[in-house]
């Protein structure tokens, strides 16, 4: 090759910055706004509706509890059967019943949490009251 030939080279840089008289500049007496996040709504009931609109929640959640609990369940039935299967011939029989055991189990450790989510929120001052009035009117035995 010849010295004086020149290789034709190409500019890297994709992004140019602009100049620093172009950029904003910061005084140091400036206030310095943050932008608050949005509160979240507060429920709105009709006057006799409340207690009932919140049962309805605490069904929903409970049995969304429920479900993740069978989904998690299953998964784990499934995922020993395979293992068991893979381990020894006609494993998913033998093991069967461990198998099964190990995900009821983990199903109803998950879903016995349910009613507890509907009794979370229906368990207000008003009902309390009312219940505790209920007893007192219940005739006393013994």
């Amino acid at each position: 090759m010849k010295e004086n030939e020149k290789t034709s080279e190409t500019k890297t840089d994709a992004v140019e910055q602009p100049p620093a008289a172009a950029l904003p500049r910061i005084a140091l007496g400036m206030p310095i706004v943050y932008r608050a996040s949005k509160k979240k709504g507060k429920r709105k009931y009709t006057n006799g509706l409340k207690n009932i609109q919140k049962l309805g929640r605490g069904m929903a959640h409970a049995s969304e509890r429920v479900s993740h609990g069978l989904d998690r369940g299953f998964s784990r039935f499934r995922s020993r059967t395979d293992a068991s299967s893979k381990k020894k011939r006609d494993g998913a029989l033998v093991d069967a019943a461990r198998n099964l055991s190990k995900g009821a189990g983990r199903t109803l450790r998950i879903a016995s949490k349910a009613p507890n989510d509907v009794f979370k929120k229906v368990n207000t001052k008003w009902v309390s009251r009312q219940v505790r009035n209920a007893m007192r009117a219940l005739p006393v035995l013994g």
